[in-house]
């Protein structure tokens, strides 16, 4: 205890003892801490990751079915054909009869009724081989239903129904808010 005090009488000028701690600390080194864990850790991280991962030729790439190089139009691929349009116009002002109008490939054509639209569809499409049994594959010609806003939603699927029951594959609806293009 008698090391605690600050200075005795007869030792005047003699630092204490928390003075001479300080002192003796201010000379060390700092002391770095244990290497030894942290590098076992750090083996334990690589060893646990090598493990865990695979590592195989084929990562990293998608399977696809692509063309050989330089082969362009294959024998199964044709120009495509130009689209069928059909445009469903209201034909009074409640909207309970339309006018059916077809354009495209088979020409400007009025039609009375969707059973006519059906037998058109049918007659050009075995005409020209895009319906039928006999239909080369990739061999298929659009149809676009074009009917203005005010047309029932009955008519459209209608005359899609036609499209269908007639042999197309691909028909599609495109609405509008004024007369389709001619």
């Amino acid at each position: 205890m008698a090391d605690a005090k600050s200075t005795s009488e007869s030792g005047k000028g003699q630092p204490t003892f928390i003075a001479r701690r300080k002192k003796a600390r201010a000379g060390t080194p700092m002391t770095n801490p244990p290497l030894t864990p942290l590098i076992d850790v750090f083996l334990f991280l690589i060893i646990f990751f090598l493990l865990g991962c695979k590592f195989a030729q084929y990562e990293g790439t998608i399977p696809a079915n692509l063309p050989k190089t330089g082969s362009g139009l294959g024998e199964s691929s044709e120009i495509a054909l130009p689209p069928i349009r059909i445009m469903l116009q209201p034909a009074d002002e409640k909207g309970d009869t339309i006018t059916i109008a077809t354009d495209g490939a088979i020409g400007k054509r009025s039609v009375s009724d969707m059973q006519e639209l059906c037998t058109i569809l049918a007659e050009w499409g075995q005409k020209h081989g895009v319906v039928g049994k006999d239909v080369p594959k990739g061999r298929k010609q659009p149809i676009f239903i074009h009917p203005v806003l005010k047309v029932r939603w009955g008519f459209v699927v209608d005359a899609f129904n036609q499209a269908v029951r007639a042999g197309y594959t691909e028909v599609g609806v495109a609405p509008s808010r004024n007369a389709p293009p001619t």
